[in-house]
């Protein structure tokens, strides 16, 4: 039996490719259809994707500030912190009333310690995740566990291994963070630095591990930036990402810093708490992948934003196939009629 979800995503699909004809080739509405069937094909195969895990990951390239942005959500200083590549384990971090960690490395020996203390763990954890520890042995996974609000409802965040260092440890990293991706991760936030562009190498990784189950993308190091350089840098980037994702511009260090010194006003302006309200919405239900017509409805807006645009002016045709967009009209839940959509379709 077809999944209604999935045909409604279809019917989506075919108005959007039916309507690229209408429209010439690199002018904005072809582009704009073009990258709403790219995001329309990663919801259709979303509808197929399940998983048990509620485990959120932290990704990005090497140095990015994945191990300090970590710190920030949890409110602890427990992962270590070094410019170049650092952590060098997949580090998973569970709520509990002790402070533990239980490591399996790569040759199957496993290892449970508890602490009397967060200082004790921190300082165990940092030469067992590090690679520039003598003491260190190369560990398959940490479980790290501590009594952390954000994760009580079983959520699970995870610090993971830089992608993009150079030689054999970068190549290792490489490969265990891939092998993570591919079979335990529910859900992946994307990490970034607002100092340089999101280059090929980032993009490439994003559509062959992270697109299917990352909708939200973390700009670090952005406190400096203003509000209109902000706006610039999505104008400038959003064309390469998914309409639906996310963006978040946070400033971890500064972040940490407030919590040390509780410093509300310095802790709002880092930016993270509007990123832990988004993990605390995912923590409701971690496992989850958000609901097809959540997708359709943001898509929706997205689109509507970027038709309203400048460079949409002096377009004269409607973006949509009116015959067809009349079809698929008839056949939206009436919570997507009362939204974008139903406005996109009545053009």
């Amino acid at each position: 039996m077809m999944n209604p979800n999935r045909e409604l995503v279809e019917e989506f699909m075919a108005l959007t490719e039916d309507s690229k004809e209408y429209h010439a080739e690199q002018s904005p509405p072809r582009r704009l259809l073009e990258q709403l069937y790219r995001d329309l094909e990663d919801t259709r195969r979303r509808c197929l994707y399940t998983s048990g895990a509620g485990k959120i990951a932290v990704v990005g390239l090497s140095n990015v500030g994945k191990s300090t942005l970590v710190n920030a959500l949890l409110g602890f200083p427990v992962a270590a912190v070094r410019n170049g590549p650092c952590t060098a384990s997949i580090i998973e971090f569970v709520h509990g009333q002790e402070y533990r960690i239980d490591g399996s490395s790569d040759s199957l020996v496993s290892e449970s310690m508890s602490f009397p203390s967060l200082q004790a763990l921190t300082r165990k954890l940092g030469g067992m995740m590090s690679h520039y520890s003598p003491a260190s042995r190369r560990w398959h996974k940490l479980v790290v566990t501590l009594p952390c609000d954000l994760l009580s409802k079983g959520l699970i965040l995870v610090d993971t291994p830089g992608f993009g260092a150079p030689g054999e440890l970068g190549a290792q990293d490489d490969a265990a963070v891939t092998r993570f991706l591919k079979q335990d991760a529910a859900r992946v936030f994307w990490v970034v630095t607002a100092e340089g562009n999101v280059g090929a190498r980032e993009h490439a990784v994003f559509a062959s591990l992270l697109a299917e189950r990352c909708d939200d993308l973390i700009v670090t190091n952005a406190d400096e930036l203003t509000k209109d350089e902000r706006a610039r840098w999505e104008m400038q980037h959003r064309p390469q990402l998914s309409l639906q994702t996310n963006i978040y511009f946070v400033d971890a260090k500064i972040a940490n810093a407030a919590l040390a010194n509780s410093d509300m006003e310095a802790w709002e302006r880092s930016g993270v708490q509007d990123l832990i309200v988004r993990i605390t919405d995912l923590a409701a239900n971690p496992a989850a992948i958000e609901t097809v017509g959540d997708k359709l409805e943001r898509l929706g807006v997205a689109i509507a934003k970027r038709v309203q645009h400048e460079e949409f002016e002096r377009v004269r045709s409607p973006l949509f196939s009116r015959t067809a967009a009349a079809r698929l009209r008839s056949l939206l839940p009436d919570e997507l009629k009362r939204g974008p959509w139903g406005r996109l379709f009545g053009e």
